[in-house]
């Protein structure tokens, strides 16, 4: 069975995006050093552990005995990663900065290149990237780091572990769906693309029909609320939904003023509402996805709340992709996402993430 995966290509703060696209290769950093071995750039199988090997040719120790326990740590990883692709996955190049996302499918088994072609070509583009400089030694023009003088070796390794892909496909990156795109948006230089929380799309296959032409987004204005909730599974990220449910919930209640406050350190709270004699009055908490025990969510909630406002605080919970109990404890509201679609359809005339979901008001 196959899978989608992503790389990014950023070795040692450089973007290396073009050697990727014109040699239809992508590649993974913290090169495993052999034990022993030198530095051959014509040779690097003689250089580098191959992590991709089975289990009973693998051995820790052939590694380099100078390589920190952290970096050993992220060899172990890489190779846990490596052993799980296989030819035929779909491998995602994402640049969101540049609005575009490549797409390429493995077409042969992740090896060690060795005398990759594009080894000069890379040590000029750190150059370009100011990462790196050109300097005449003994008649030849080597390639220093700018930062800490380091020669090639460290630079050329980090672009030959490598997958190939029989070409690459670019797609707008706002048109990958959200549950999708929000993995590569992570700090991780590598991961897996999961499937939709809910099981009812399959990343490997939404990347299957972008790569063969037959992805169609559908963009067409819609008011039936089965669409406009399916569409909020696939284009509301995290962020987006909290946002969403925030401005739903402030349409509903005019005289209050909802502030969205999600963040790292929000203490549960994504978004607050306080009145006009400067209450808070409302708390709401919103989970993209959520496996836990609802009712205590909430109920935690609104004790924190009742807290310091008094037993007249409401919770609001909103839950995207899980089903919500029949039933709330004393004092909570939960907005399911078909309850948010009808929200949506209700408000699309004033709600700029109704038109971005294509909401017909």
């Amino acid at each position: 069975m196959n899978y989608g995966f992503y790389v990014k290509c950023r070795p040692q703060g450089a973007d290396a995006q073009q050697i990727a696209l014109r040699h239809k290769c992508a590649f993974i950093g913290y090169p495993a050093w052999k034990n022993g071995a030198g530095y051959d750039r014509h040779a690097m199988r003689n250089c580098l552990v191959d992590i991709s090997v089975p289990d009973s040719e693998w051995k820790l120790r052939e590694l380099r005995s100078d390589l920190g326990r952290s970096y050993q740590r992220e060899i172990v990883a890489n190779r846990n990663f490596v052993r799980e692709t296989s030819v035929g996955d779909y491998l995602v190049l994402p640049r969101p900065g540049e609005g575009v996302c490549y797409i390429g499918r493995v077409d042969s088994p992740f090896e060690i290149v060795n005398d990759p072609l594009w080894a000069d070509e890379y040590l000029d583009l750190r150059v370009q990237q100011n990462l790196g400089e050109r300097v005449r030694v003994r008649g030849l023009n080597e390639y220093r780091g700018v930062v800490e003088q380091e020669d090639e070796s460290s630079h050329i390794a980090d672009v030959v572990q490598c997958w190939h892909v029989e070409r690459w496909v670019r797609i707008a990156f706002p048109l990958l769906p959200r549950w999708i795109s929000f993995s590569v948006l992570s700090r991780s230089t590598k991961g897996w693309l999961c499937d939709r929380p809910d099981g009812q799309r399959i990343a490997f296959k939404v990347l299957d029909d972008i790569y063969n032409g037959s992805y169609s987004p559908d963009f067409e204005p819609t008011s039936d609320p089965a669409i406009v909730a399916g569409r909020m599974l696939d284009w509301l990220s995290p962020d987006a939904f909290e946002h969403l449910v925030c401005e739903m919930l402030q349409f509903e209640q005019l005289t209050l003023r909802w502030w969205h406050i999600g963040g790292s350190g929000d203490g549960g709270a994504d978004a607050l509402a306080v009145n006009d004699r400067g209450q808070v009055v409302a708390a709401l908490q919103c989970k993209w996805k959520y496996s836990g025990d609802v009712n205590d969510l909430a109920t935690e909630l609104r004790e924190r709340l009742s807290s310091q406002w008094g037993d007249m605080a409401l919770a609001y919970v909103a839950v995207l992709y899980d089903t919500l109990p029949a039933s709330s404890p004393a004092g909570v509201t939960y907005l399911d996402r078909r309850a948010l679609a009808n929200l949506v359809l209700k408000h699309a005339s004033r709600s700029g993430m109704a038109q971005t979901l294509r909401v017909a008001p």
